[in-house]
């Protein structure tokens, strides 16, 4: 019975979420945003009390952290609520990026935990005593004698008790939503508290209507919590920490002035189950190094909403501190989310590519629309950092930028100097001429001789390819790269040897000019990003998010507004 009414549930979920895609194993889906790492998940024996618990660990595969983090659930629903594998919204594998081992606890008759025949057995001191049998055996398994402790929810109470009674094996704690006093009193009855679909996705913001705001909250992110739920926690869960909370709105649930580690209190300002006078309040009875962090527009799940999952992890991890225990290198994409920024090189001289527009001050073109959508992926903003051809490669090692981006050849060279991404758009080199000139300079022979003003901007691939492949023609210098399609067109210069979708756009501009083999360029090659060496956690975040342009044909979109349509007319012209 209970496998019939979860899959009639589970219709009726993805037709009332018309833009979720599910399957069979919602947890398996991949992201673009979450960088491209793997994981190593192990599940351990514990019993306590007769009963056996689930007790999980994750981490990066290869890693061996020396920092170890157990995540406590709410009143309701398991531990599977912290690893909602979409995107990068899992709180599980966020935690392990950043060097941690991830320990995840079912209090016993919740989720993958043997069930219990009393669900008024598993109250909030029970579940605290579960806690404390969960670190003891992290400890000694990982042969550390201190961790950290997240309890989201109901799991506040339960680790706050458990750290009031227990604190020796603690070194930081959270206390994330926390229900710091009871929610008013009910009369808790029942054992067993019955889970409907509604229940499981309640705590998602709505609209004034009733209907989900889905510019909070992701419908594939409410899909596979509540499917989740329903292949965890099934039709019911214990009533024991239900009955705890459901008090008098005066009676106090946690003990703050017995806690005596350093503990992070962070909520929502919209969290409607917290008594925020309470909340505000929190640092008059925690010790020192405590914190207290309010999220603006968030609510009790602020760990999976859109505009603040991201804000709330690195809250945390400020809070948690940093490690490199996962790779030196993940302080990059950190620093990133911390600062708020994401610097981004460009010559700003390359049309369509990625240009400075003196009229507007902003930067426009292909690579400059693509960088707004990596620096919104990273819930970031975008900062262009002013570069050149020549300097390129020198600032890249300098630092002057996490990453550039502005129509940039994937070469040998390039990549044993610094890193580079995957190929993102098709590159060669071709011939930009007058009109009049095309069938010309139909060869690179044709091209090569001192009669043959050849002009290129210093320092790029372009000059690089002129000098090596036109000894003979006269190569003329000039600085400003945009400058130069006009003066071939006004007969200042014959030739300028660019890329193909540089070409296609000038033809696209002006009449006079024409790119006869554009079709058929000199080279073949790929754009990439470019970043300095140290930054391999950040390759792996592009390489991904550029796998998933490319997947949702961005890719595509832009090249068609961007290059595409000047390079098709130049065709049908020739046509």
């Amino acid at each position: 019975m209970k496998k019939i009414t979860a899959m009639v549930l589970a219709v009726m979920l993805i037709f009332s979420l018309a833009t979720c895609a599910s399957g069979e194993e919602p947890q398996k889906q991949s992201s673009a945003a979450e960088p491209s790492v793997s994981y190593s998940y192990n599940e351990y024996p514990l019993e306590r009390n007769g009963i056996d618990l689930h007790l999980d660990r994750m981490s990066v595969t290869g890693s061996n952290p020396d920092r170890n983090i157990l995540l406590i659930h709410g009143v309701t629903y398991s531990s599977h609520e912290f690893d909602i594998d979409y995107e990068d919204y899992s709180l599980v594998r966020f935690l392990a990026r950043e060097g941690y081992a991830v320990w995840r606890l079912d209090i016993a008759g919740f989720g993958q935990s043997e069930e219990v025949e009393d669900g008024f057995l598993p109250d909030s001191d029970y579940a605290a005593e579960d806690i404390h049998a969960a670190v003891e055996k992290i400890c000694e398994i990982s042969g550390q004698d201190k961790i950290d402790l997240l309890g989201w929810s109901w799991g506040t109470v339960t680790a706050g008790r458990f750290v009031s009674n227990h604190p020796g094996h603690i070194n930081r704690l959270v206390l994330f939503a926390p229900i710091l006093s009871g929610l008013g009193k009910a009369d808790v009855t029942e054992p067993f508290h019955h889970n409907t679909w509604e229940h499981a996705a309640d705590d998602f913001q709505k609209n004034e209507d009733g209907t989900f705001n889905y510019l909070i909250a992701d419908p594939v992110v409410i899909e596979m919590l509540c499917s989740g739920s329903w292949h965890y926690d099934k039709e019911s869960s214990p009533n024991g920490g239900r009955r705890d909370i459901c008090v008098d709105k005066t009676q106090s649930l946690i003990n703050l002035k017995k806690i005596t580690v350093p503990t992070l209190v962070i909520c929502g300002d919209q969290d409607l189950y917290l008594d925020f006078s309470r909340v505000n309040a929190v640092l008059d009875d925690l010790p020192a190094g405590s914190e207290l962090e309010v999220i603006e527009g968030a609510s009790h799940v602020a760990f999976i909403e859109k505009p603040y999952y991201r804000d709330f992890q690195d809250r945390l991890i400020r809070f948690l501190g940093s490690t490199q225990a996962a790779g030196e290198e993940n302080n990059v994409i950190y620093a990133i989310r911390k600062n708020g920024v994401l610097r981004v090189g460009t010559a700003g001289d390359y049309l369509p590519m990625s240009y400075l527009d003196p009229e507007t001050n902003t930067y426009v073109g292909f690579d400059a629309a693509l960088a707004e959508d990596l620096a919104a992926s990273l819930g970031v903003k975008t900062e262009y950092v002013k570069t050149s051809w020549p300097t390129l490669m020198e600032d890249t090692l300098a630092g002057k930028f996490d990453l550039a981006i502005c129509g940039i050849t994937i070469t040998d060279a390039r990549k044993e100097q610094a890193l580079m991404s995957e190929g993102y758009l098709e590159n060669g080199k071709t011939v930009l001429c007058r009109a009049e000139d095309a069938e010309k300079y139909t060869s690179l022979e044709a091209i090569n001789h001192p009669e043959v003003r050849v002009m290129e901007n210093p320092g790029g691939l372009n000059e690089k390819f002129a000098r090596e492949n036109l000894p003979d023609a006269t190569l003329i210098i000039h600085e400003i790269n945009q400058e130069i399609p006009g003066l071939v067109a006004s007969g200042k210069a014959d030739v300028m040897i660019t890329e193909i979708m540089e070409a296609g756009y000038y033809v696209g501009q002006d009449e006079r000019l024409a790119a006869p083999l554009i079709y058929e360029p000199f080279t073949n090659g790929q754009l990439g990003v470019l970043m300095p060496k140290g930054s391999e956690d950040l390759l792996s975040y592009v390489n991904e998010f550029l796998e998933k342009e490319k997947e949702t044909g961005r890719i595509d979109e832009l090249a068609e507004e961007y290059i595409y349509r000047y390079v098709r007319q130049e065709t049908d012209e020739a046509a």
